[in-house]
């Protein structure tokens, strides 16, 4: 990486939608704030440092940020989800192939109290084997109470 910083504006605006899950935003980094406050790219007790280019540079992880909404509470009063990870290769002779071994998932069991509407999540993902080109990541969530599922997608590029 060169060091050069620039500028790049673009709106990045996370919407609760009807559903699971909000849409998935790339990030350059996360990092947890003690007075949350009104401050630019703060969510809640995060502040979410956005990658508007949606660009990932060699040797760095593919970091994300997305929240699920509505998850059933579970008769323990927990509320428990899968969340499933995965990059398909753009590119068009290949089609929308899955790239391996970058498929990724895993089951949370939290309390329901935490939060009552909302989980925030951050995601990172290991790229450094992929080849430079458009990539897309794809996340899932299906709540393991009430069986719903919900899945976003979000392009990327890899470069050199």
């Amino acid at each position: 990486v060169t060091g050069k910083e620039g500028m790049v504006k673009r709106e990045t605006v996370i919407e609760q939608v009807e559903g699971l899950l909000s849409d998935i935003e790339l990030c350059r980094d996360v990092r947890r704030v003690e007075a949350p406050g009104r401050r630019p790219f703060v969510r809640y007790d995060a502040q979410v440092i956005p990658n508007p280019r949606c660009e990932v540079a060699a040797g760095d992880p593919l970091r994300f940020y997305y929240e699920i909404y509505g998850l059933a509470r579970s008769p323990e009063e927990t509320r428990r989800c899968r969340i499933r990870y995965r990059v398909l290769n753009l590119a068009e002779s290949k089609g929308r192939q899955p790239v391996y071994p970058l498929a990724y998932s895993f089951d949370t069991d939290e309390p329901a109290g935490r939060y009552d509407i909302f989980t925030p999540r951050v995601g990172e993902l290991d790229v450094s084997a992929l080849r430079p080109g458009r990539y897309e990541l794809e996340g899932r969530v299906e709540d393991l109470v009430s069986g719903k599922t919900e899945e976003r997608k979000l392009r990327f590029m890899k470069r050199s």
